[in-house]
């Protein structure tokens, strides 16, 4: 009776017929409530229900339960037990039961989204959507221990878009904005889901490239540069020219540590800005003697 009610409401019913075969099934299909009787054979609902609550505490679960158990009921209290529906039963009791279990739901759930939502804004990039500054060193940081680890090494790319400033003042914000998206979404189609792509301020974007070699980075580097120059901008039917620039860095290699590989590919970049811009340059320890950085 209770299932032909609920199919009404509910996407989904599933039935046991005792105790042992809740617990199987639950385990199997995890539903969202647990409806039980409390007297049922081979294992009565409050057993089930504790097996449960070991299973997932947080678990919403309401009892059919008679005026004569009220013993019962006190343990049901205590395992946290969130609605007890007496019998016998009437349909608008059981109704509100689990319209309150539902709500607490919704709630639980839209909490849990807003603070999922919150930590990713947080974390990220509001226009590209790619990892923030922040994020970029924590996620850094477990890559560069699994580096070490297996004795691999990892390349950066620091990037940076040229003349971006003269692009701003001279077509606006809204069209700079879609030259750093158009950017992020050119890296993210051409490496790897497993690396690391942040926006690090303003026009600079930083990657790292896990198990990379030199010959690979810079291959990955010039990819990217030819790929962004291929695309196109236009504003009023005239065409933006836009170029970016690239410098590139190995740890370990010359570097001694993650942040000084980091410096090392943005004193490259940096070089390739000087010397013509458009370009991909690698580190080397000339470019300190040649100028204080």
């Amino acid at each position: 009776i209770v299932k032909s009610v609920l199919k009404k409401y509910f996407k989904e019913i599933f039935v046991a017929s005792d105790g042992i075969e809740g617990i199987k099934l639950y385990q199997e299909k995890t539903p969202d409530i647990v409806l039980s009787d409390i007297s049922m054979p081979n294992m009565n609902g409050l057993e089930m229900c504790r097996e449960i609550k070991r299973y997932n505490p947080n678990q919403r679960i309401a009892l059919f339960t008679g005026y004569n158990e009220i013993e019962y009921l006190k343990k049901a209290i205590n395992m946290g037990i969130d609605k007890y529906i007496l019998k016998p039963l009437e349909s608008k009791q059981m109704f509100e039961a689990l319209d309150d279990i539902v709500n607490s739901l919704k709630q639980e759930r839209e909490q849990k989204s807003y603070k999922k939502n919150l930590e990713f804004a947080s974390q990220h990039d509001e226009l590209t959507g790619l990892a923030n500054r922040g994020l970029f060193f924590t996620l850094l940081e477990r890559l560069i221990h699994r580096s070490v680890r297996e004795e691999r090494s990892v390349a950066l790319l620091a990037i940076d878009l040229n003349k971006f400033k003269p692009i701003n003042d001279t077509y606006g914000h809204d069209v700079g904005d879609k030259f750093i998206k158009l950017l992020a979404d050119t890296v993210k189609s051409i490496v790897r889901e497993s690396d690391i792509v942040a926006r690090y301020g303003g026009e600079e974007f930083v990657v790292l490239l896990h198990e990379s070699t030199l010959e690979g980075a810079q291959k990955v580097a010039e990819k990217i540069r030819v790929a962004f120059a291929e695309k196109s901008i236009y504003v009023n039917g005239e065409h933006v020219k836009k170029s970016i620039s690239i410098g590139v860095a190995i740890y370990p290699s010359e570097a001694n540590t993650i942040r000084e590989a980091i410096k090392f590919a943005d004193v490259a970049l940096y070089r390739a800005k000087e010397t013509g811009r458009n370009r991909v340059i690698v580190f080397d320890q000339s470019m300190f003697k040649e100028k204080s950085y």
